[in-house]
């Protein structure tokens, strides 16, 4: 019984050692330790399917947001972008465009298309 006490303790030391020399730039998603009658197993999982939705990447927001209006407004060539109005059907951004006032009005639903 003390040999299996030891063992289990040197096996355990060994691996949480282990774990201390994996680079950060390999980092996984996932790490589980098992231990069973076939010995200690460290399994490492990558960033496939997070949160066990494959592709998943981050919160995706039902809206358009005025914030992401006015970025797309700014890729569109719009400078000074500003929120002139938002309701809950439209976000309308102004600004200047090769000198002249323009507005744009973005649909509040997921990509922001342009609507006017």
């Amino acid at each position: 019984m003390l040999k299996l006490a030891r063992n289990l303790t040197l096996s355990a030391i060994l691996g949480l050692g282990a774990l201390g020399a994996i680079p950060a730039s390999a980092s996984a998603d996932s790490l589980a330790i098992k231990a069973g009658s076939g010995g200690i197993a460290i399994e490492v999982g990558h960033g496939r399917h997070w949160h066990g939705r494959p592709g998943w990447h981050g919160p995706r927001y039902r809206a358009c947001t005025p914030r992401q209006a006015v970025t797309k407004a700014s890729r569109m060539g719009v400078r000074h972008a500003r929120v002139h109005h938002a309701s809950h059907r439209s976000v309308t951004v102004s600004g200047r465009k090769h000198g002249h006032r323009v507005r744009v009005v973005f649909a509040r639903v997921p990509g922001c298309p342009v609507i006017g």
